[in-house]
């Protein structure tokens, strides 16, 4: 999925990009509820701290469980496919997440965030992916099934990489690498206005709920300590050579997934532009 960094940059332009289409001018407290609504959706329940009694010989276990365990709640979070278990990518379905709460967004930012998230990690999965590699069995051939993949083949140099450690992190070349890479670029090139600090405390007594079942907003603080990490760890790094993605490319999806998230909920957007004005 796309990183807590990506998710913010790609929230903040559509807030901008909102303001001018429809001729408003948002809040503060709406800005921080839609970007707080955005990260809150990589919040975890499971606790994925390894108690120091476990026996040394039961850890690998005692992390698969863990594993499996999130595996799950992102399911429920990210609302994929039920169908979708044993396939490679599991891409979110926002349509599943607007049928349960399509009647809190009309007027709740941080439910609009939380729908845009779905909506980006929708077409990182759908554009960026299929653009740069593919998941392949032992002779090369495409798969979609995890029970198939055994290799990534990067597109850009066709070089191939073993499944298990390009999504572990573990190879030369992975996912994770380029990830903080694209962090630092994004940082560089557009910026953030979030400091993950204030947000912190501000979401301690504002960050509320509106009813979805899914997450705890609570959490929310987690997610808030990581992000300052990461960005940290973004301008830490030295080498900024993308071995899967290019600049370009995760440069030119922040716009594009602005411009396909506002033609695909323009309805909605109308409607809460009309509710906008009504307050002013």
């Amino acid at each position: 999925m796309a990183s807590f960094i990506i998710h913010t940059i790609i929230g903040e332009h559509f807030l901008n990009e909102l303001e001018k289409t429809y001729n408003i001018e948002l809040s503060e407290y709406d800005r921080k509820q839609f970007l707080l609504g955005n990260l809150v959706v990589d919040t975890l329940k499971t606790d994925k701290t390894i108690p120091n009694n476990i026996p040394e010989s039961e850890i690998t276990n005692y992390k698969m469980n863990i594993k499996n365990k999130i595996r799950q709640e992102k399911l429920s979070t990210h609302f994929r496919n039920p169908n979708s278990e044993g396939e490679c990518i599991k891409s979110p379905v926002p349509e599943l997440f607007l049928n349960k709460y399509k009647h809190l967004i009309d007027d709740n930012m941080c439910v609009l965030g939380y729908l845009f998230h779905l909506y980006t990690d929708k077409l990182f999965f759908s554009k960026l992916f299929t653009e740069s590699f593919d998941t392949i069995d032992e002779h090369g051939n495409l798969v979609t099934l995890d029970k198939d993949l055994v290799s990534i083949r990067i597109r850009k140099t066709n070089k191939v990489v073993d499944a298990k450690e390009f999504w572990a992190g573990t190879s030369s070349i992975n996912i994770y690498r380029d990830y903080t890479i694209m962090n630092k670029i994004l940082l560089e090139r557009i910026g953030t206005s979030l400091d993950p600090i204030a947000f912190s405390e501000y979401a301690k007594e504002n960050f509320i709920n509106p009813g979805i079942e899914e997450v705890s907003f609570e959490n929310i603080q987690k997610v808030l300590q990581d992000t300052e990490k990461y960005i940290d760890d973004s301008y830490s790094i030295e080498d900024t050579t993308l071995q899967v993605f290019s600049e370009n490319q995760i440069i030119d999806f922040v716009s594009y997934v602005v411009e396909q998230f506002m033609l695909e909920y323009k309805s909605i957007l109308d409607k809460f532009e009309e509710v906008k004005k009504k307050l002013k």
